[in-house]
């Protein structure tokens, strides 16, 4: 018992068999109870003989990962992942060639799973250097990039401008004239098309200003303007332009599709944009540009990005003016000059001298047109003279004649036909026209006579002339004593007095109405009248008596009052309304005192008149009826002192 090894050889057959049984009733219990001391073992082991630990691990590690992979896999990547990142890191710096060849068959179809995976994450990842890389590719490889985007651009560029021409070109050509062919020719002669012809003739086209603007900020990297013009505020122009193109990129109808704000017409200038990269060109113009003015603004920019572009001077732009080199703000500068610029110069080559007889030919060709074009329109200014001068015979005969001289007849030459139109007072004038106009023409035209017969307005004077010589010879009757007013606004004619016998009514009324000019005739007669029955008439504002009225009304007073001695007479003075009141009551006794005055001159003793005056209208005269009817001296009879 006192030798440890062979007490240690007693012992272990027992010590195994109840390890054995405790294995079998509680494994777990047996796993935690050694696990400890396995891992010390193996540890202590590891460091004292890797290699013997290596060579007794070798068999099992396989199996024993194989095993783990298949029951806990993510356990396994968990573990392994910051070893394979640290690995592939270490290969990569130390021999990049192989660890290349080793992922060149992997990365294709690594790619093309991401990409069918999660798309998103494909285009966030790459496309912060696509533009970069872009724009190397270009800088590098030019011709290369130009070949593999023209299919596509230069296809899609093309039909669209050939669209647009087509359209401007079938509006102007649609428009015939003189003019039209002359502006044709013209764009033919100098090689372009109508519709450019038509645009650099009504809008000059000049630049103001140019402007190179950093696309973020919106600070101004290069400004060029006109001395001779008004000057911009740069800074201004270029916070609004920055401002505009922000707006309307993100108000655009497609959010999906990138769009760009080329042009912003104010008035009759124009701000032409063009935009890439980090900065974009704004040119201030007037006028409509040409053609290639936006070529040379995509030339200019292009040149500055591919030179300045993504360096530290204008994609990092930071206001100062002195960090851009001279050869950008030359080529800024060469854009005022553009419309000088751009006009090629002349040369003199056999080229051009067989362009020449080309367009010689052309001349010759459009020449024979146009006289052909023009020739029916010659022919029928010549008829058109022909006529017009025809006219002008017939006209300056007409005017010739006295009788004709006042009125306004005119002249039309119709084929073979003469027409005469105007207006003439009575047929004898007409047909004396048309015999004046047939005397002044050749004998193959025929004179239409078109004249309208038109009364002439009546003559006031000649009205009342041919009234007052009616009035007299009726007064000559036997029986008739009768006097009369023409009234010229309303064309009428009021005869009173007295007649003997009632025919004697119809025969004045019918002879008034002869009158041209008289519309009405309106009588106040009576079956025989005594002269104190008649009125004398005045006019306005006056209280003399007319010569006539002496002659016929007051001649036959005076006989009946030398016929009556003893009869005396109220003489009634009246007035019209169209004065005031306070002069109506003087006018109206100064008219009666006027009468009383010529009967006393013709031989009757005053003191037989009596003088009185009213205001009111006369009776038998209504408030609507003519002025000129309340104007009059009117008699009344006075009773003789004592009769019942």
């Amino acid at each position: 018992m006192h030798d440890p090894q062979v007490l240690s050889d007693r012992l272990l057959p027992l010590f195994a068999s109840l390890l054995e049984r405790k294995v079998a009733q509680a494994p777990e219990e047996v796993i935690r109870a050694l696990a400890p001391i396995i891992d010390r073992a193996i540890a202590r082991k590891s460091q004292t003989d890797k290699l013997a630990m290596s060579q007794a691990l070798a068999a099992a590690l396989p199996g024993a990962i194989a095993q783990q992979i298949d029951t806990a896999p993510e356990e396994v990547i968990q573990a392994l992942a910051p070893i394979i990142d640290q690995a592939i890191t270490c290969k990569s710096q130390t021999d990049k060639t192989a660890m290349s060849l080793a992922l060149a068959a992997a990365l294709p179809g690594a790619l093309s799973k991401q990409i069918g995976d999660a798309p998103e994450e494909v285009i966030q990842a790459i496309a912060p250097i696509m533009g970069r890389a872009l724009h190397e590719q270009v800088r590098l490889e030019r011709d290369a990039m130009v070949d593999a985007l023209y299919p596509v651009i230069g296809n899609t560029i093309s039909k669209y401008m050939g669209e647009v021409v087509r359209q401007i070109n079938q509006r102007v050509e649609e428009t015939f004239s003189i003019r039209g062919i002359y502006r044709k020719l013209n764009a033919r002669l100098r090689g372009i098309s109508e519709a450019e012809l038509i645009l650099s003739e009504a809008l000059p086209f000049t630049v103001q200003a140019v402007f190179l603007i950093h696309k973020t900020s919106g600070l101004v990297v290069v400004e060029i303007q006109r001395e001779d013009g008004q000057a911009l505020e740069a800074d201004m122009l270029a916070g609004m332009l920055t401002a505009i193109r922000s707006f309307a990129s993100e108000c655009t109808v497609n959010p999906e599709k990138t769009s760009e704000l080329t042009e912003i017409d104010y008035d009759d200038f124009k701000i032409v944009m063009e935009v890439a990269g980090y900065c974009y060109i704004a040119a201030v113009t007037q006028g409509d540009p040409p053609a290639g003015f936006a070529t040379q603004l995509r030339q200019t920019l292009s040149a500055i990005i591919l030179n300045y572009g993504y360096g530290e001077l204008i994609a990092e732009f930071d206001g100062d003016p002195d960090s851009i080199p001279q050869a950008v703000v030359d080529l800024i500068e060469n854009l005022l000059r553009s419309p000088e610029v751009m006009l090629p110069p002349q040369r003199h080559t056999t080229e051009n001298h067989e362009t020449w007889r080309s367009r010689s030919g052309v001349i010759a060709s459009w020449a024979v047109l146009l006289g052909l074009l023009m020739l029916p329109f010659v022919l029928y200014s010549w008829q058109q003279a022909r006529r017009q001068q025809l006219a002008d015979r017939v006209t300056t005969a007409l005017d010739a004649n006295p009788n004709l001289t006042v009125y306004q007849l005119d002249a039309t030459v119709k084929g073979r036909e003469v027409r005469l139109q105007g207006q003439l007072p009575n047929e004898i004038l007409s047909q004396q026209a048309a015999t004046t106009a047939t005397a002044a023409l050749p004998a193959h035209l025929n004179v239409v006579n078109e004249i309208q017969m038109v009364n002439p307005p009546p003559d006031p004077g000649a009205i009342q002339a041919e009234v007052a010589r009616l009035t007299q010879t009726f007064n000559q009757m036997q029986g008739i004593q009768v006097g009369s007013r023409y009234d010229h606004e309303t064309n009428r004619v009021i005869v009173e007095g007295s007649i003997h016998q009632g025919q004697d009514a119809r025969t004045i009324t019918q002879a008034f109405e002869q009158i041209p000019g008289v519309d009405v005739v309106v009588l106040m007669l009576a079956t025989a009248q005594t002269p104190i029955q008649r009125r004398i008439y005045f006019d306005t504002n006056s209280n003399f008596i007319d010569p006539y009225d002496l002659e016929s009304k007051l001649m036959p007073i005076r006989s009946f009052l030398n016929q009556y001695p003893d009869l005396q007479l109220q003489i009634i003075g009246h007035t019209d309304r169209s004065g005031s009141e306070q002069r109506n009551l003087e006018l109206a006794p100064q008219r009666a005192a006027a009468v009383r005055q010529a009967l006393v001159a013709q031989g009757i003793a005053a003191d037989r008149l009596k003088v009185t005056g009213s205001t009111q209208p006369p009776p038998n005269v209504r408030l609507e009826d003519p002025l000129w009817l309340s104007r009059i001296v009117r008699f009344e009879q006075i009773a003789p002192a004592g009769a019942n």
